[in-house]
């Protein structure tokens, strides 16, 4: 059920509704603060806008770079799931040869 949480970004207070535990809602507003304060110590502070954009923007690429990552995970483990599987029908009918004889 979504429910009212308080956030803080950049010094500015929000509130949001969200189904998300507000601990896990925390931890995501530290990333996007990190990633401004980051952005503005570089352009010298002056462009918050400009700064909330780039946050924005890499904390896609971040999110981008990790579903690519579990994709080839996905993609591996369906790989070895396919192999042991054949293993394990070839091992069975060894198993089933070697009773019959």
């Amino acid at each position: 059920m979504e429910r009212p949480i308080g956030i803080r970004i950049l010094d500015q207070e929000y509130f949001i509704k969200s189904d998300v535990d507000e601990e896990e809602v925390q931890r995501i507003v530290g990333i996007v603060n990190d990633k401004l304060e980051s952005i503005i110590k570089t352009t010298g502070g002056s462009l918050e806008k400009k700064a909330a954009l780039l946050a924005a923007f890499y904390i896609a690429g971040d999110y981008y770079q990790l579903t690519k990552e579990i994709d080839s995970i996905r993609d591996e483990r369906d790989s070895l799931k396919r192999i042991v599987q054949d293993k394990a029908r070839r091992l069975n009918e060894q198993i089933e040869s070697a009773l019959n004889i």
